[in-house]
């Protein structure tokens, strides 16, 4: 998925996409990197702190692997008025869900395992979740007036 992701953004010939690594700039460059970020998107960590240096309502999509739903970057998300994404092993978070932090995301899988039954239920999860994501960066183009 990762993969995925970073060659839609490369080559979507109306976004200038960074695919950065932000331990290998400075504190001081770090800010100023987020503070003119308009979508950053993420795998749940320490490095999704930047959604605190972006201008408010701005986008950002927190990506979930193997560990229960946690609420820190949503509610930074939040006060920032930042529109926010998440999903979860490729699949899209209900946002009902995550409005109301229902118990339910904390009891969620820690590992999702494979096996011949739910392939195909996985691949419609993820398939559903790219459609998702695609939607919200849609919006996010929309609104920050790229076109």
């Amino acid at each position: 998925e990762h993969e995925w992701l970073v060659a839609f953004l490369t080559n979507h010939p109306m976004i200038d996409f960074l695919h950065l690594h932000m331990e290998d700039y400075t504190s001081l460059e770090q800010i100023r990197i987020a503070s003119k970020c308009h979508v950053l998107i993420g795998v749940h960590g320490n490095g999704l702190s930047h959604v605190l240096w972006m201008q408010p309502e701005r986008y950002v999509v927190e990506i979930y692997w193997q560990f229960p739903f946690q609420f820190d970057y949503m509610t930074a998300s939040q006060l920032m008025r930042h529109n926010y994404m998440a999903l979860f092993n490729g699949k899209a978070i209900d946002q009902e869900l995550i409005r109301t932090r229902a118990k339910s995301l904390r009891q969620m899988p820690k590992k999702v395992v494979v096996t011949k039954q739910n392939i195909t239920k996985i691949r419609d999860e993820v398939e559903e979740g790219r459609r998702a994501l695609m939607g919200f960066l849609q919006k996010a183009m929309i609104e920050l007036g790229v076109r």
